[in-house]
């Protein structure tokens, strides 16, 4: 049942613990863009638009994102698909994404170097805003739970992140402006950030 799905006071341990691990970067990170993820996504926004998850024109979205994790105890209401629409809409651009049910358990899979992926704390570190990279902050119930939006696209220095279960929608989460270089310029709520291929480029030494 959902609760073998989410089990929060685990997540709630282990995410703290998760985020408390990752190394503090000098340098800039970098990854590989998902460009294929741009088309995708504004195509699920799109069939989004003026729809909650209630809605019986969207039921084929959801059970989409749910067969794709091949889970079957599910209803549109009743367990958070958030990371289940990023599971989705990211696996369309990279099939090698870990996608989980749970914001957590992908974020940890992705620090483990899962399908290529890494996990870099949003701290001192510039970061190259790119298409695809997930974005993860606290979520209600004093930061405990967790949610994470995608970047789809990048536009006039700004990146454009969306997410899914947003008021019951999938709908456009955030707009991150960002620098001269391309590097996020502030993260809002979002703690952590998940890169395909990360890496750290060096700072020049002046």
């Amino acid at each position: 049942g959902p609760a073998a799905l989410l089990d929060f006071s685990v997540q709630v341990s282990k995410f703290n613990e998760l985020f408390e691990e990752l190394p503090e970067v000098e340098g800039t990170v970098v990854g590989t863009s998902l460009n294929s993820l741009t088309a995708v996504v504004e195509s699920e926004l799109s069939s989004w638009s003026g729809k909650k998850e209630t809605d019986p024109k969207i039921y084929a979205n959801l059970k989409k994102y749910w067969d794709y994790l091949q889970k079957t105890d599910w209803t549109p209401s009743g367990v958070p698909w958030s990371a289940a629409f990023i599971s989705w809409v990211v696996g369309q651009a990279d099939p090698s994404f870990p996608k989980n049910a749970a914001h957590y358990y992908y974020a940890q899979s992705a620090q483990n170097g899962a399908g290529g992926w890494s996990a870099w704390k949003v701290g001192n570190a510039k970061i190259q805003a790119q298409v695809g990279d997930i974005l993860i902050r606290p979520r209600g119930g004093g930061g405990i739970n967790s949610h994470g939006d995608v970047v789809y696209k990048i536009s006039g220095g700004t990146a454009f992140l969306a997410g899914g279960n947003l008021g019951q929608t999938a709908k456009i989460a955030a707009q991150l402006s960002l620098d001269k270089e391309g590097n996020y310029k502030n993260f809002s709520k979002y703690i952590v950030v998940l890169k395909k291929n990360g890496s750290v480029r060096s700072r020049p030494v002046t």
